[in-house]
């Protein structure tokens, strides 16, 4: 403690760190005696101060959206109950040009039955169910939903008419609002439709969603036809990227998109996802169904490749290094 007090003085007086052995890497300011009673002494972890605690970020729409989203809620769950209500004046649904009350599509009435009891029955496509103190009859009311499920509580078709139409209003102006503030705050395109990057890392996220292919069908195939056009597609998901593309168009652009690229977007596809993809067009004259049946032919042949096989029990669709040549 001694020396350790003298080497504080020592440096108080203003003579340069170097001077002190073993400080000279630890003083660079004014030295404390806090600090002098612990240099010498073990590394106390309790002694350290707190990390400041992680900042988790959290996307959030602004304001104006989340305010249009939220309203949404009681709107939905006003026009439910008060449809109830509304439903309760007749509660019975048809389908059909006329209403036939013995043959309705979905009925909720009281019912007397041969004993004198009252029970609720509901009846849906001719099957008839006991929902006595649920539907149909509860609370020794005649009605089918109860007081607790419609807006208003009370048995009144035109007040829940008014509520039923306001709220409607309320919703189709808030979906209005929704639909301007987005267009003209771009909220539309920024976060709702997908992005020239999102569609090239088509690919990617195929493989990245994919994993090591264990379990999964890996190959899938299919003729896909529209109108005269005819293509058929073929589809192994091995991790070897490589395109076949036997497709040929009677004319150079598809509105503002020139025709080639179109094997460009195919062949990106390919190598990103990590897929062998044949895409071979048989026959066909209009150029729209043409592409068409090919983007549709690789959706198609993609599902049948990624399903699941239970035979597979989770393996890898594979019988790399599995083979021998033992007789």
């Amino acid at each position: 403690m001694v020396s350790v007090k003298n080497q504080r003085t020592k440096i108080d007086r203003g003579e340069e760190a170097e001077q002190v052995p073993g400080l000279a890497k630890v003083v660079e300011t004014p030295f404390k005696e806090s600090q002098a009673l612990t240099v010498n002494q073990p590394d106390d972890p309790t002694a350290r101060s707190a990390s400041p605690p992680l900042r988790e970020r959290v996307y959030r729409h602004r304001l104006p959206v989340r305010i249009s989203h939220w309203l949404n809620v009681p709107c939905l769950f006003i026009l439910i109950m008060s449809g109830f209500q509304i439903f309760n004046a007749h509660p019975a649904l048809y389908w059909g040009d006329r209403s036939d009350r013995d043959q309705p599509l979905l009925s909720i009435r009281p019912i007397r039955v041969e004993n004198g009891e009252m029970r609720g029955v509901t009846t849906i496509l001719g099957y008839k169910f006991d929902t006595t103190g649920v539907l149909g009859y509860s609370d020794a009311s005649r009605r089918a939903f109860p007081a607790w499920a419609t807006i208003p509580s009370a048995k009144s078709l035109a007040m829940g008419r008014q509520w039923h139409l306001f709220f409607a209003w309320l919703l189709v102006i808030n979906g209005l609002f929704f639909a301007t503030y987005s267009l003209i705050s771009r909220h539309a395109s920024r976060d709702l439709a997908p992005t020239g990057k999102d569609l090239r890392g088509i690919g990617q996220a195929i493989k990245k969603a994919l994993g090591d292919f264990s379990g999964i069908r890996r190959f899938g195939s299919i003729l896909m036809p529209m109108d005269e056009t005819l293509t058929r597609v073929a589809i192994d998901i091995s991790n070897r990227p490589y395109l076949i593309w036997n497709v040929s168009f009677k004319r150079p652009k598809i509105g503002e998109m020139d025709t080639e690229l179109f094997r460009e977007w195919f062949q990106a596809l390919a190598q990103n996802a990590g897929i062998c993809l044949h895409v071979e067009t048989i026959y066909g004259e209009n150029s729209h169904h043409i592409v068409e049946t090919c983007f549709k032919g690789t959706a198609r042949a993609l599902r049948q490749a990624i399903e699941i096989d239970e035979r597979l029990e989770g393996g890898v669709p594979s019988t790399k290094e599995m083979l021998s040549d033992d007789k």
